[in-house]
């Protein structure tokens, strides 16, 4: 029995032996698997990412590309948009100027009627498609906001008058201060409220009163606070909220008694979200129309004496149009037709528009095809403001301004006026920062044309 059980636990130990080198051996090939899996993982997780990366690369640069496409793309179709309505209404201002009978007014009233429609859809659908590709910026610049409005409620009295239809104007305490704000978004809310009050208004008055909020103790911040009142039909208490959705019209169906794209309230709404500010429409309770108020946060800051004294105007409560375009010097207006100014247009047909305008205004005019031609009629010449396009053959106008701000006094001081249909975000901005002195975009208002060169030519 012992012998039986010493060879038994010699087996045993051998077994036991074997046994635990076979572990061993499976441990050690589980390690070097384990290894060798841990080296495939990382193969595979770097593999994974390199073709995710280069995937995301790709789509990035596809998106980017996209963009880029569309914005050149709407800068294209604003450009290529607004140089023929500039021609078109051009044309129609200095036909307004000669002697027409009855039918040929009403022929021209028609035709400007319809170029102001085609104008507001392409400002709205241009304007749309550049909201829908991103939070536009806001560009907030000091700048005399009651000016800006008063220019366009000029021009707006003269819709409103064909319609038979009064607009009284309130600008209170505006005139004292600069407003830090985007001043184009602002009017571009002004514009679609006062063409929507005229457009459902059949008898009464328009009222329009802008004021300011100012808290001289918080460093002059506050509120800008726009309404418009009108005597229209007003619009369904359930229908309230749907006139803020894009494309969306209150009268949709075939038999609707307005024309329009459904594009201007919501626009109005995205500028006021993207300002901070609130947009809120309802209707009168004492009498007919719609009240649609717009404020907005800004900054302030106060006029200089001097400034207030020689360019303010009586603003408040009035329509009465005898002291446009009167704000300019004495001086000014006597040595008009002494003053020669430079248009560097490559449009044949706005080339013939702006001089006859100028002509009107009392300026001798010298044409100029190309930003290079322009800089070569300068030199030695009399020339004392330029009007430049942005977008020429042989040299633009960007490269122009900047060669002639390396010149040599007094030319390298002339003012310069951006006349242009390049009016994307940044546009204005760009044409600032090259050296130009004021930004117009086509098509051109004559009002508007004669403030800016007064305003040019009373600074120099």
């Amino acid at each position: 029995f012992k012998i039986l059980s010493k060879k038994i636990a010699e087996l045993l130990a051998a077994e036991q032996n074997d046994f635990t080198l076979s572990l061993s051996d499976i441990m050690t090939s589980i390690q070097a698997t384990l290894r060798i899996g841990v080296y495939l993982a990382a193969l595979t997780l770097v593999g994974i990412f390199i073709v995710t990366w280069r995937a995301l690369v790709n789509i990035l640069r596809l998106i980017s590309r996209s963009d880029s496409l569309k914005k050149e793309f709407l800068a294209t179709m604003s450009h290529e948009l607004r140089t023929p309505m500039n021609g078109i209404y051009g044309s129609i201002q200095l036909l307004k100027m000669t002697n027409l009978d009855e039918q040929q007014t009403k022929y021209l009233d028609a035709a400007g009627e319809s170029f102001s429609s085609m104008k507001i859809s392409v400002d709205d659908i241009l304007t749309f498609s550049d909201f829908m590709s991103g939070k536009p910026r806001i560009r907030k610049i000091f700048s005399g906001l009651s000016r800006e409005v008063k220019g366009f409620l000029d021009e707006a009295s003269e819709y409103a008058g064909k319609k038979n239809l009064g607009l009284t104007v309130e600008l209170s305490n505006c005139s004292d201060f600069l407003v830090e704000t985007d001043v184009q978004k602002v009017l571009h809310v002004v514009r679609h409220v006062i063409n929507n009050a005229v457009k459902f208004t059949e008898i009464g008055t328009i009222e329009f009163e802008m004021k300011y909020n100012v808290n001289e103790s918080l460093k002059e911040e506050g509120t800008v606070e726009i309404s418009v009142r009108d005597s229209g039909r007003g619009i369904p208490e359930d229908k309230l909220e749907d006139v803020f959705q894009p494309f969306k019209q209150l009268y949709g169906s075939f038999d609707r008694l307005h024309q329009g794209i459904g594009l201007g309230l919501a626009m109005c709404k995205a500028i006021s979200d993207s300002m901070g500010g609130a947009i809120d429409l309802k209707n009168r309770k004492e009498t007919s129309g719609v009240i649609v108020t717009y404020t907005f946060p800004a900054k302030f800051k106060r006029k200089e004496v001097k400034e207030v004294l020689l360019k303010g105007t009586k603003e408040e409560g009035t329509k009465d149009k005898s002291t446009e375009g009167k704000t300019t010097s004495t001086s000014t207006e006597k040595n008009k037709d002494e003053e020669i100014i430079l248009v560097a247009e490559d449009n044949h047909v706005n080339q013939l528009v702006i001089k006859g305008l100028l002509k009107r205004l009392g300026y001798q005019v010298v044409l100029a095809d190309n930003g290079q031609e322009a800089l070569e009629r300068l030199k030695g010449s009399n020339v004392t403001l330029v009007l430049m396009d942005c977008q020429m053959p042989v040299m633009d106008g960007f490269e122009s301004t900047k060669c002639i701000r390396e010149l040599e006094e007094p030319y390298c001081d002339i003012p310069i006026i951006a006349v242009t249909a390049n009016t994307m975000e940044g546009d204005r901005e760009h044409c600032l920062e090259v050296g130009m002195n004021e930004y117009l975009k086509k098509p051109v208002n004559m009002g508007v044309l004669k403030q800016a060169i007064e305003d040019q030519l009373e600074k120099n």
